[in-house]
C-alpha cells in the first residue's frame, strides 16, 4: 500500500506561503538594518557592503528561471522543490548570521574582512534559496 501525502486546501497554501513571504521580506529589512555594524566589525569597504544585498539579488536571478523549469517539467513535485528551496534559504540566513559576528581571538574581536566571500555566497544562497519557493508558490495556491 503506497501511502500518499496530505493535500492542502488552497487557503492553508495561502497562508503557508504568506507566513514565507512574511520572514522573507524581514530578512531582507534586517541585512539593511545591520549594514553598518557588519562593515564597522569586519573593516569592509561600501562598496563590499553594497555587493551583500546584490548578491542576494544575482542568486536570485539565476535561480528562478532554473527552478521554474524544474518545477513544471521535471519529474519532481513542485512541493519538493518549494522544500528544498526553504531549507536553502534557512541554511544561507544560520550561516550568514554565524559569519555576521566578528571572529573572537583570546578575548577580543578580529577585524578583518576575511569573511566577507562567504558571507556573500551564504547571501547569494538565501537568494536562491527564495527562488525556490516564490517561483513555484503562485500557482499552487490557484
Amino acid at each position: 500500500m503506497a501511502v500518499r501525502p496530505a493535500k492542502f486546501s488552497p487557503v492553508m497554501h495561502l497562508l503557508i506561503f504568506t507566513l514565507m513571504q512574511f520572514w522573507v521580506y524581514f530578512d531582507r529589512g534586517a541585512l539593511s538594518q545591520v549594514m553598518s555594524e557588519i562593515g564597522s566589525s569586519h573593516n569592509v569597504t561600501e562598496a563590499q557592503l553594497g555587493t551583500l544585498g546584490s548578491s542576494f539579488t544575482a542568486g536570485y536571478m539565476v535561480a528562478s528561471p532554473i527552478v521554474a523549469i524544474l518545477g513544471q517539467k521535471s519529474t519532481f513535485a513542485p512541493m519538493y522543490c518549494i522544500g528544498v528551496g526553504l531549507l536553502v534559504w534557512c541554511v544561507g540566513n544560520v550561516a550568514f548570521s554565524q559569519l555576521a559576528e566578528p571572529p573572537v581571538v583570546n578575548g577580543y574581536p578580529v577585524f578583518d574582512n576575511s569573511l566577507w566571500v562567504p558571507m556573500l555566497i551564504s547571501r547569494a544562497a538565501t537568494g536562491v534559496g527564495e527562488a525556490g519557493f516564490v517561483c513555484l508558490g503562485p500557482p499552487i495556491i490557484d
